[in-house]
């Protein structure tokens, strides 16, 4: 299991506590696809940031995004944050 798909499956983890309906979610489908607005992508960030202490802005996030897209844009932070330590 690569980086990208633990990013991923805490990711899923998150929008399920959200929404417990979004649990099959495709990973690739956008968040406009799957019916999330935008309150629930600042929750998305915010949970984000919480969860894996990186600093997201919530312009960064948009319905255009997907879950394996935002996993990508973590594991990203998260690779810049250590190389910065």
């Amino acid at each position: 299991m690569n980086d990208t798909t633990t990013t991923l499956d805490r990711l899923i983890a998150v929008v399920e506590a959200l929404d417990p309906q979004l649990a099959d979610a495709d990973p690739d489908a956008t968040y406009q696809a799957l019916g999330l607005d935008s309150l629930t992508l600042t929750e998305i960030s915010m949970r984000i940031e919480s969860d894996f202490e990186v600093p997201v802005d919530d312009t960064e996030i948009t319905e255009e995004f997907s879950l394996r897209s935002t996993a990508r844009l973590v594991d990203d932070k998260l690779a810049h944050r250590t190389k910065e330590q």
